[in-house]
Formats: C-alpha cells, sequence, structure tokens
C-alpha cells in the first residue's frame, strides 16, 4: 500500500502531466508545416485531439474580435449613469 504523501504526490505529478500533454497538444497541432519535428509531434498529438474533438487551424489563434469594447456601466443613488471604458483610461 502506497502511503497517503506519496499517493498525493503521484497524483499531483499525474494531472500535472496531462495539463502539460494537453496544453502542447492544443498549441502543437494547429501550427503551421514546416520541419520534420512539427511533423512529428502533430502526428503524435493527431489521435488525441480527434478523439476529443479539438482539432482547430491556426487561425484559431488570430481570431480577434474586432469592432467590441469592454465597457461598464454604474448608476449612482441619483439614478445618473456613469460610463467606464477601460482603454480609453489605460495610458
Amino acid at each position: 500500500m502506497i502511503s497517503r504523501p506519496w499517493r498525493d504526490r503521484l497524483t499531483f505529478l499525474a494531472m500535472s502531466l496531462f495539463v502539460a500533454w494537453h496544453a502542447t497538444a492544443i498549441l502543437v497541432t494547429p501550427a503551421p508545416s514546416g520541419s520534420p519535428a512539427v511533423e512529428g509531434l502533430k502526428a503524435l498529438f493527431r489521435p488525441y485531439t480527434t478523439f476529443f474533438r479539438l482539432e482547430s487551424s491556426w487561425s484559431f489563434f488570430a481570431n480577434v474580435f474586432r469592432h467590441t469594447q469592454f465597457r461598464y456601466v454604474i448608476e449612482d443613488a441619483d439614478g445618473k449613469q456613469h460610463t467606464f471604458i477601460p482603454m480609453d483610461e489605460f495610458k
């Protein structure tokens, strides 16, 4: 029987390895083809990303919402509304 501290460490290690595997798969799979190393990594991760339907193209990283702006409105006790746009105040 494995003692509790070792079991906790093994659980943490397994979870960390899974997160590293998943993050690498998400970053490598949509990378543009170029080198044999990238193609080898893509081949390694392709079954994983296909099974969980995580395939995406390189444009996945460049999908920026244009013409949207974060803002919020605060209403004071008198009912007057104050609009704040953080990017306008960012220096």
